[in-house]
Protein backbone atom coordinates (compact mmCIF):
# COMPACT_ATOMS: atom_id res chain seq x y z
CA UNK A 1 0.00 0.00 0.00
CA UNK A 2 1.62 2.92 -0.75
CA UNK A 3 1.01 6.76 0.89
CA UNK A 4 -1.66 7.89 -0.93
CA UNK A 5 -3.72 4.72 -0.55
CA UNK A 6 -3.19 4.98 3.78
CA UNK A 7 -4.02 9.24 3.60
CA UNK A 8 -7.49 7.76 1.24
CA UNK A 9 -8.26 5.18 3.55
CA UNK A 10 -7.63 6.51 6.88
CA UNK A 11 -11.19 6.90 8.89
CA UNK A 12 -12.96 5.30 6.24
CA UNK A 13 -13.10 1.77 6.98
CA UNK A 14 -16.55 -0.11 7.50
CA UNK A 15 -18.00 3.19 6.30
CA UNK A 16 -19.61 4.22 2.80
CA UNK A 17 -17.78 7.10 1.01
CA UNK A 18 -18.64 9.27 -1.97
CA UNK A 19 -15.57 9.77 -4.22
CA UNK A 20 -15.33 12.67 -6.05
CA UNK A 21 -12.13 13.22 -8.82
CA UNK A 22 -10.79 16.99 -9.71
CA UNK A 23 -8.28 17.76 -11.95
CA UNK A 24 -6.02 21.14 -11.35
CA UNK A 25 -2.76 22.46 -13.15
CA UNK A 26 -2.32 18.74 -14.45
CA UNK A 27 -2.82 16.90 -10.87
CA UNK A 28 -5.43 14.63 -9.82
CA UNK A 29 -7.00 15.65 -6.56
CA UNK A 30 -9.52 12.92 -4.95
CA UNK A 31 -12.30 14.08 -2.77
CA UNK A 32 -13.44 11.64 -0.18
CA UNK A 33 -16.54 12.58 1.72
CA UNK A 34 -18.41 10.20 4.45
CA UNK A 35 -21.00 10.72 7.71
CA UNK A 36 -18.85 12.29 10.42
CA UNK A 37 -19.50 9.96 13.78
CA UNK A 38 -19.55 13.11 15.68
CA UNK A 39 -21.38 16.22 15.32
CA UNK A 40 -18.86 19.04 16.27
CA UNK A 41 -17.94 21.07 12.89
CA UNK A 42 -13.59 20.61 13.20
CA UNK A 43 -11.90 23.27 10.95
CA UNK A 44 -9.18 21.86 8.83
CA UNK A 45 -6.78 19.29 9.78
CA UNK A 46 -3.60 19.12 6.90
CA UNK A 47 -0.35 17.29 6.42
CA UNK A 48 1.67 15.66 4.44
CA UNK A 49 2.82 12.29 3.77
CA UNK A 50 5.44 10.86 1.20
CA UNK A 51 4.61 13.55 -1.50
CA UNK A 52 0.54 13.96 -1.12
CA UNK A 53 -0.87 16.80 0.68
CA UNK A 54 -4.21 16.51 2.26
CA UNK A 55 -6.47 18.77 4.18
CA UNK A 56 -9.36 16.92 6.35
CA UNK A 57 -12.31 18.72 8.22
CA UNK A 58 -15.72 17.99 9.48
CA UNK A 59 -18.92 20.27 8.91
CA UNK A 60 -22.41 19.73 8.40
CA UNK A 61 -22.13 16.16 10.50
CA UNK A 62 -19.99 14.99 7.47
CA UNK A 63 -16.12 14.34 7.05
CA UNK A 64 -14.41 15.76 4.09
CA UNK A 65 -10.69 14.46 3.10
CA UNK A 66 -9.20 16.00 -0.36
CA UNK A 67 -5.60 14.61 -1.51
CA UNK A 68 -3.40 15.25 -4.46
CA UNK A 69 0.22 16.15 -5.12
CA UNK A 70 -0.53 19.61 -5.81
CA UNK A 71 1.67 21.71 -3.08
CA UNK A 72 -0.23 22.87 0.23
CA UNK A 73 -0.96 26.43 -1.05
CA UNK A 74 -2.86 25.49 -4.07
CA UNK A 75 -4.55 22.45 -2.46
CA UNK A 76 -5.87 25.04 0.18
CA UNK A 77 -6.96 27.29 -2.56
CA UNK A 78 -9.10 24.55 -4.46
CA UNK A 79 -10.39 23.65 -1.18
CA UNK A 80 -12.04 27.45 -0.42
CA UNK A 81 -13.04 27.29 -4.32
CA UNK A 82 -14.79 23.91 -3.56
CA UNK A 83 -16.53 24.90 -0.57
CA UNK A 84 -18.11 28.38 -1.72
CA UNK A 85 -19.26 26.55 -4.89
CA UNK A 86 -21.26 23.72 -3.04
Amino acid sequence: MDSKQEIEGAGMQRRGAAALGYGRAQHVIDLYIWPSSSRIDMPGESGNRTGYNFIRRTQDDMVFRVVSDLDKAELGKFVELWRTAS
